[in-house]
């Protein structure tokens, strides 16, 4: 008997598809290479259009560095940005998370909401930079 990892591989379609309706996944770990990957995903989209982006977190966290990488990211877009959160967003993704309550140099707000949904346990979170 081999010992294999059962590792959840997503299909390359599937991906394609949801870059289509301009919505990315930030699902499990946060590491450089989900970074690099969202930053990539987030750069082509809005390239293409200045139409919202929809980004689905469900992550336990990760690398901070990288974490703050997809921040950055999501605030260096000129596309608004939805994060909604599903399932667990803990630790770095709880970072990513936190985008619309952070305050700028100025020290004012910057535009966004927080919605909490109870019976379907989801968090959504609009960043209009």
């Amino acid at each position: 008997m081999e010992n294999e990892k059962n590792e959840y591989k997503p299909d390359p379609s599937l991906n394609d598809r949801l870059l289509k309706t301009r919505t990315v996944m930030i699902s499990g770990e946060i590491n450089r290479e989900r970074a690099d990957e969202f930053a990539r995903q987030m750069l082509v989209l809005d390239s293409e259009s200045s139409d919202p982006i929809y980004v689905y977190i469900n992550s336990p966290g990760g690398d901070v560095d990288s974490g703050f990488a997809i921040y950055d990211m999501i605030r260096f877009v000129s596309s608004p940005v939805t994060v909604i959160g599903m399932g667990l967003v803990a630790s770095a993704a709880a970072l990513i998370f936190s985008i619309p309550l952070t305050i700028d140099v100025f020290g004012s707000y910057q535009l966004g909401a927080i919605i909490t949904s109870f019976p379907f346990s989801a968090l959504i979170s609009v960043y209009m930079g």
